[in-house]
């Protein structure tokens, strides 16, 4: 029985299981309407900020299929996506992260669900542009990578297809990185997911804690070193100083981006 609003409904053996990634996409969409549900007040500037980036997203998307429409094969006469395209599919990767080449899961704004109705269809009208920005992007991608393989244009096309996906990457320069919230938040309940398969497997009966821990880290991909110190298990593999799985999902996003523990806090609530 699920203990906590932020708990899986379900579990699954690893994370290479093709469930647990699926399930993970609806987890992920899920905390982002209740994240929208708390705190969409259009008076509140950075609600104001991010309806603004949603507004940009068509004319992102006007840029990248008009580049990808015209000429034969769908691309432009010279072969090449325009730099009109290719900075606004930049843009947009810089803006919403890597969760932009993943369609949104519509169940998830069902018209039974408690959100209020303006909240409903602005989180429907939110989909529907993130829907339309990704089958951009994708397409944008692959018809990059046809022209890579297929001779012509390459080099250019190399070059174009690795500026699109660098978008994506994080600046590591420096003590820290400037990243947008919705980068923080993705990464922060993905890795809650994660722990929380993980202390699920900890609890099931057969093996030895310390062999739980070694099967843990191979079926999650965390290293055994990292989950040894998120539990603080001392030499019996009893853990001596627990903390709550939400600090120990803060303390790993910051440890990626190299910002501290507050300041992921501080992001989330934004």
């Amino acid at each position: 029985m699920r203990k906590d609003r932020l708990e899986p409904e379900r579990y699954w053996p690893s994370s290479s299981d093709p469930n647990y990634q699926e399930d993970l996409l609806s987890y992920l969409d899920a905390q982002d309407i209740r994240h929208l549900q708390q705190h969409m007040d259009w008076n509140n500037p950075p609600e104001v900020k991010l309806r603004k980036e949603y507004d940009r997203i068509p004319g992102y998307v006007k840029e990248i299929t008009a580049s990808l429409n015209q000429g034969f094969g769908g691309l432009p006469s010279e072969g090449l996506p325009s730099e009109q395209a290719i900075t606004s599919a930049i843009q947009a990767m810089k803006t919403f992260g890597i969760r932009v080449l993943f369609p949104p899961r519509w169940k998830r704004l069902a018209p039974r669900s408690r959100l209020s109705l303006r909240v409903h269809k602005e989180g429907l009208r939110r989909q529907w542009r993130r829907k339309r920005l990704a089958e951009a992007i994708i397409k944008l991608i692959e018809n990059l990578q046809t022209l890579i393989y297929g001779g012509r244009h390459s080099a250019k096309a190399r070059k174009q297809l690795e500026r699109v996906l660098k978008s994506i990457i994080p600046e590591t320069r420096g003590k820290g990185m400037t990243v947008h919230p919705m980068i923080i938040r993705s990464c922060y309940y993905k890795e809650l997911y994660r722990l929380y398969h993980i202390r699920h497997f900890f609890k099931q009966p057969g093996l030895r804690r310390g062999e739980k821990v070694k099967e843990a880290s191979r079926r999650f991909d965390m290293p055994v070193k990292t989950i040894r110190e998120l539990w603080s298990l001392d030499e019996d593999n009893q853990p001596t100083r627990p903390i709550s799985l939400r600090e120990m999902a803060r303390s790993l996003v910051a440890r990626r981006f190299r910002i501290s523990p507050q300041t992921v806090s501080n992001k989330l609530s934004v």
